[in-house]
């Protein structure tokens, strides 16, 4: 029903709702990649913008850029998808919004020089160099202040390598949106991390898909780039964005530890790759006055395609005799959740598990825009993005990480008798 009361999500305990602020101003957004209602990652991202009070009150949504179903090649799909149902009654309900098929197509914005715009580009990965270029040949209608891009950001780092430096060249502040970096339960095990004594934590982060066996070929041949760039690069970012973790330390020599009970390399469809996966990585000591992320002395990776549909952190305190366990959907989230597939049960169940974090994301994400905007427009330099928000720079390095890791692991499960009897690398 796309209504206001199903829509809003509270806030998680700990957080300060960002109406709170004495003073902000007003940031502009455009979302390229609506997709369909309830299916697709950008209509939850404008749900989000349009319903949720404390995000529409400090937000204006002037724009939704919707290629495939805006094209009249592909009215049909859009008729049958529910999106033309729900443009008519966004028109209704916020006549504001326009809708256009690319960036190009959209008018000049009105406040342009006394805004913040915020880009979110939600469409499948492969279209987002397009996105970049045709808003390179626009900026100067659009002048887009920040860029928001959908997990990994593009198919590899070299790529998104290549984003980041267009970006910059118009100015535009970059950020991903690893939702899991600012889930309640990452920054309770971050907590729990820094209150080791007398010795360094260590830290598993767990990733569990809810496959069937017989599912694997589709899921195998959907996800061709891997697992550890389609479900475990979620973890990786946890380990990037808030444990510090960089690509010089899984090429440390040593460094990475394969462990076998948790790892099975398979061949379905056609594709090699991980059906489970765990491996630790070593991390060297942090400085003293190096307070930026906990200092940890291992973070191992569990991750399975048929294992259930949650994620955790497990902390293991030097001493204690076993690890303190934080889920992903928490006891008392599951019930929220429950609620939202009952009330909008054409919703898919992934994009209701992630909505409360991605209203939380946003909810860290506005206030920095505007004091990013504000300090830069007095000419005062950009202000970083805070942690839990993964920069660009932190997403190449995720998918650096992945990169890295891929052929070792892989080798390493067929020197340890971890893969299926045939498989090849």
């Amino acid at each position: 029903s796309w209504n206001e009361t199903s829509a809003v999500s509270p806030s998680p305990p700990g957080t300060m709702s960002s109406t709170t602020s004495a003073s902000h101003v007003t940031t502009d957004v455009i979302l390229v990649g609506c997709g369909a209602p309830y299916k697709s990652m950008g209509s939850v991202h404008f749900r989000q913008l349009i319903y949720e009070p404390d995000l529409n009150a400090r937000t204006n949504v002037v724009a939704v850029v919707e290629p495939f179903f805006m094209n009249e090649r592909n009215a049909t799909e859009a008729q049958l998808s529910g999106f033309s149902e729900f443009k008519d009654r966004i028109a209704e309900t916020h006549p504001e919004v326009a809708f256009a098929q690319s960036l190009a197509d959209i008018p000049p914005r009105t406040h342009a020089g006394d805004r913040p715009c915020v880009l979110f580009i939600a469409c499948r990965t492969l279209d987002i160099p397009m996105h970049i270029d045709t808003l390179l040949n626009n900026q100067s209608k659009l002048q887009v202040t920040h860029v928001f891009l959908e997990k990994p950001g593009a198919p590899t780092a070299a790529e998104l390598r290549v984003v980041q430096t267009k970006l910059e060249s118009i100015g535009a502040a970059v950020c991903v949106g690893y939702n899991k970096c600012v889930a309640q339960y990452a920054d309770l095990a971050v907590k729990k991390a820094r209150s080791a004594k007398g010795g360094r934590p260590d830290v598993e982060l767990i990733h569990h898909n809810d496959y069937t066996l017989a599912d694997l070929p589709e899921v195998f041949s959907r996800c061709a780039e891997g697992m550890l760039k389609n479900q475990t690069c979620h973890e990786i970012s946890l380990m990037v964005s808030i444990f510090g973790m960089r690509a010089e330390h899984v090429r440390a020599p040593g460094a990475v530890e394969v462990l076998p009970e948790g790892t099975r390399l398979e061949c379905h469809a056609g594709f090699t790759d991980f059906s489970s996966l765990s491996f630790r990585v070593a991390m060297p000591e942090r400085a003293a006055d190096d307070t930026t992320y906990p200092d940890v002395r291992s973070i191992t990776c569990s991750s399975t395609r048929c294992g259930g549909d949650w994620s955790g952190i497990d902390v293991h305190l030097p001493g204690a005799p076993k690890a303190e366990e934080f889920l992903w959907p928490a006891p008392h989230e599951r019930d929220d959740i429950q609620i939202m597939l009952e009330e909008e049960p054409d919703m898919r169940s992934i994009l209701a598990v992630a909505y409360s974090t991605y209203v939380e994301y946003k909810r860290r994400l506005f206030p920095h825009v505007e004091a990013d905007f504000l300090a830069r427009k007095a000419g005062g330099a950009p202000i970083p993005f805070p942690v839990g928000l993964s920069s660009v720079t932190e997403a190449v390095e995720v998918l650096e990480i992945a990169e890295t890791l891929e052929p070792m692991l892989k080798s390493k499960a067929l020197e340890m008798d971890c893969a299926s009897p045939g498989v090849t690398v």
